[in-house]
């Protein structure tokens, strides 16, 4: 959420205050919220003071934005504890206490405001929090419909181990616990007696034919007749975007070409494999991926 603390100093994405969100004094984190994804500060992108101008037009019900800000981190820390938290709160009729039903109201002006200012009939949040469709879809009157992504985990644990950013890198292990507890937190999600919409794609499927399988999920989202911008089975067409997170590719514009990343099948070390195959052994069966990882 864009929101801004009292002396107008604006939380990022990470959860640190926008001025503080830097590798070094001056120089923002192009990974990070800090910039948008036109290539504008977050806080000078026209779309999104725009957006942040109708959400907050008027105060939210005793609203701490800095609390606020904290509630959306915690629930991006897919610990047992906070699943567990999840699955309860996924059962009740109404979100309890003040900070879920302040998120949920935020989110639900959020989303408002950029169908409103941009037109668009889907809005796509990309965050990959369970709670975001928890509370927004279900507490704020929000027609979902989730697209469960999912990539091997030893995959994302070479990714985050060939990153070279000033964060934490988590370990194997941990990559793959963190794994786990994600995705059950997304399947927790999906109930027969749900109208939120769900669908299943694994990233080695999409990245195989990506242009059939965006096809297939905007037919699930009732989308026809919009041609997607592929000039062939593979290459995509990027223009300007304003996305608020993500990898610097989101950055990029032009013909991009959309190609397997397997690196990690041949330089990934045995150990490390091991580390990240044994936690997440029980979703591996489920998913369909060798636990060999061959």
């Amino acid at each position: 959420i864009l929101g801004q603390f009292d002396d107008g100093n604006h939380i990022c994405g990470c959860g640190r205050s926008i001025r503080s969100c830097a590798l070094e004094p001056g120089v923002p984190r192009r990974w990070c919220p800090r910039i948008c994804g036109c290539g504008k500060a977050l806080v000078d992108c026209e779309l999104w003071r725009c957006v942040q101008s109708q959400v907050f037009h008027e105060t939210l019900p005793r609203l701490d934005l800095s609390e606020l800000g904290r509630f959306s981190i915690d629930g991006m820390r897919h610990r047992p504890r906070a699943l567990l938290r999840l699955k309860r709160q996924a059962q009740l009729p109404a979100p309890q206490g003040s900070e879920a039903e302040h998120y949920a109201e935020a989110l639900r002006r959020l989303y408002s405001a950029l169908a409103d200012i941009t037109g668009a009939k889907i809005v796509i949040d990309s965050s990959k929090v369970a709670m975001h469709v928890c509370l927004g879809a279900r507490f704020a009157d929000v027609r979902a419909h989730v697209v469960h992504l999912v990539r091997d985990p030893r995959a994302i644990a070479y990714s985050w181990r060939r990153r070279s950013i000033d964060e934490v890198i988590s370990g194997p292990t941990r990559v793959a616990m963190n794994w786990m507890a994600s995705n059950l937190a997304i399947e927790s999600l999906r109930r027969p007696d749900d109208d939120c919409g769900y669908t299943f794609v694994r990233y080695e499927d999409f990245i195989r034919n990506p242009k059939w399988t965006l096809e297939a999920i905007g037919r699930e989202l009732g989308v026809r007749g919009h041609v997607l911008p592929f000039t062939d089975a593979r290459t995509l067409h990027m223009e300007g975007n304003h996305t608020v997170a993500g990898s610097p590719s989101r950055f990029r514009s032009g013909d991009v070409q959309l190609v397997p990343d397997d690196e990690w099948r041949e330089k990934m070390p045995a150990r490390e494999r091991v580390r990240a195959t044994v936690p997440a052994a029980l979703l591996l069966r489920r998913y369909a991926y060798p636990l060999r990882g061959d």
